[in-house]
């Protein structure tokens, strides 16, 4: 995942739960892979700080899953997955 903070200040991501969207690419989704057929497995806790004015990236091991269900459609497909992250401010 990739974060960004606008602050001029860092923030520690605590946590973050499925969002509002999930986005299949334009091709793939032209042959019929729907963005239902990935799905963000509940909410998870972390501890990963960003920087004010920064963006990260890191890895979070089976947060997303395809469904057994997804058509062929959606083999190499892209997906954008909108989060709600859950922090707190750091001091400098």
């Amino acid at each position: 995942m990739t974060v960004e903070n606008p602050n001029d200040f860092a923030v520690e991501v605590q946590s973050f739960a499925p969002g509002a969207a999930v986005k299949v690419d334009t091709a793939h989704r032209a042959k019929g892979c729907a963005a239902d057929n990935v799905v963000v497995v509940g909410k998870q806790d972390l501890r990963q700080r960003v920087d004010g004015g920064k963006a990260q990236q890191f890895t979070v091991d089976a947060a997303v899953v395809m469904l057994d269900k997804a058509p062929q459609a959606c083999q190499g497909a892209s997906f954008e997955i909108t989060l709600a992250l859950a922090g707190v401010s750091l001091p400098d």
